[in-house]
């Protein structure tokens, strides 16, 4: 998975990625997100309570097993 840093760049609107944040309290999370007018969503709002500042993200994509 190659994660981009919020400084090299941003997901489309509406493309759903993974997401690596930091919590106001210094925790880090990682959640499901997708950005809408210029702001990120987090699928998991419980999570993001207290506010997620957003450091990489990669596109979630959905992949098949070798089998």
């Amino acid at each position: 998975m190659d994660w981009t840093s919020i400084e090299d760049g941003l997901p489309n609107d509406g493309e759903e990625s993974v997401v690596v944040g930091m919590k106001s309290d210094g925790s880090i999370v990682q959640l499901i997100g997708y950005r809408e007018n210029g702001n990120w969503v987090m699928e998991d709002e419980a999570a993001a309570a207290g506010g997620v500042r957003v450091l990489r993200w990669t596109p979630l994509s959905v992949t098949r097993r070798a089998g």
